[in-house]
């Protein structure tokens, strides 16, 4: 809980923080750690290095009414072998999902489809946002078209970002944008 001091002698005013869970998931190598890590404002890695399970990072931030929140972000291994433990991070009280590829990878974007079944079994009213990464490498180097990004995402109502963890271009827009849309849809109840 954050403090907001009050008109002086008062006793200081108790701001609720929201709390926003958040999962991360997509295949291995498509930059979720990567993401995470540059959204908490660490630096970009020299190397790669799989993710083993889930780690989970908190950030508090504003949300466009001025409210105050607290997104956990939960990162998940991507490998295949773990394909199964990582969606047990969500649950049907969650509230939202950033699903991840990298445009440089087709089979990443590919395996989209199998990833939107998996979290729908799980909790199909979870509000499921799309980040396509590494969108600085040339887009003649790209394995996936724009126009095919544009149209996946419309087709299932996905709320899409390009975005490059190396260069943070479009990380905090998205976080920011999915945060907001999960705050006005617990409003709504």
């Amino acid at each position: 809980m954050g403090l907001k001091l009050a008109k002086k002698n008062r006793k200081p005013e108790v701001t609720k923080i929201i709390p926003i869970k958040i999962v991360l998931l997509g295949d291995a190598e498509v930059g979720k750690t990567a993401i995470c890590n540059k959204f908490i404002d660490m630096d970009y890695p020299d190397f790669y290095l799989a993710s083993i399970g889930t780690d989970k990072i908190e950030k508090r931030c504003y949300l466009n009414n001025g409210e105050k929140t607290k997104l956990i972000i939960w990162d998940t291994a991507g490998q295949e072998r773990f394909h199964s433990s990582s969606l047990k991070v969500i649950n049907p009280r969650d509230k939202g999902c950033v699903l991840v590829f990298d445009v440089t990878n087709r089979k990443s974007f590919d395996n989209l489809e199998r990833w939107l079944t998996d979290i729908k079994e799980k909790n199909e009213n979870i509000i499921i946002f799309l980040f396509g990464n590494k969108i600085d490498i040339d887009k003649e180097k790209w394995a996936v078209k724009e126009e095919e990004i544009e149209e996946f995402a419309k087709r299932k109502g996905l709320q899409y970002y390009g975005v490059s963890a190396k260069h943070n271009m479009n990380i905090n827009y998205g976080f920011d944008d999915l945060a907001n849309k999960i705050h006005d849809k617990l409003k709504q109840k």
